[in-house]
């Protein structure tokens, strides 16, 4: 299948993954996304809630994607759970990791989905970013502690429509943190919604 003709989103039922209930809370005005920029804008919107922060309360099922959880397990690793989506048939979905003990997030991410990769997709694609998000102004953040991608570098944006490829970008509430890399290589972009602790 070509990239072009595949759906922003598609029905799937993770393997093995019951579903949630819906927690009545500021996290549970979610509406399904159109698109990875609308689930973008409406991350954005709740941020600097305290029910994002957790797996039982954030309804991100509400978006109306797949979510998958990762725990951590010994030595600080994660399991591999994303193989539970290789067979999703829309362009992203989510992923949320927990520190194993309780349901305290350390990040949400939005990842293009294997099928959409292999077809040479990017989560930015259509090079636009989020209409609704403020300018953005560089900030040091102190949960990322990989090194920045070095082709990438910080570009301060004065309204969005300035995409400019193998670059940085931050945005900051509270004490939560989106960090966008942007790519021309396939798969090489990411959204990454860190809590700082």
């Amino acid at each position: 299948m070509r990239k072009e003709d595949f759906p922003e989103i598609a029905p799937f039922e993770i393997p093995g993954q019951a579903k949630k209930p819906v927690v009545q809370n500021e996290c549970s005005d979610f509406t399904p996304a159109k698109n990875a920029l609308d689930a973008m804008a409406q991350l954005y919107h709740h941020m600097d809630y305290d029910c994002l922060q957790y797996a039982s309360t954030n309804n991100l099922e509400l978006l109306g994607v797949p979510v998958l959880t990762y725990k951590m397990i010994g030595g600080g690793n994660y399991g591999k759970v994303d193989e539970l989506v290789d067979e999703y048939p829309g362009k992203f979905y989510i992923t949320q990791y927990i520190n194993g003990k309780d349901d305290i997030l350390y990040n949400i991410r939005i990842k293009i989905s294997k099928k959409f990769f292999d077809a040479g997709g990017n989560l930015f694609d259509a090079r636009i970013f989020p209409l609704d998000f403020p300018p953005t102004e560089e900030r040091h953040n102190i949960a990322y502690i990989i090194a920045e991608p070095p082709e990438s570098k910080f570009n301060l944006l004065d309204f969005w429509g300035d995409y400019a490829a193998n670059s940085l970008y931050r945005w900051r509430k509270k004490n939560a943190e989106i960090e966008v890399v942007s790519s021309d290589a396939p798969g090489g972009e990411r959204f990454t919604l860190f809590f700082l602790f």
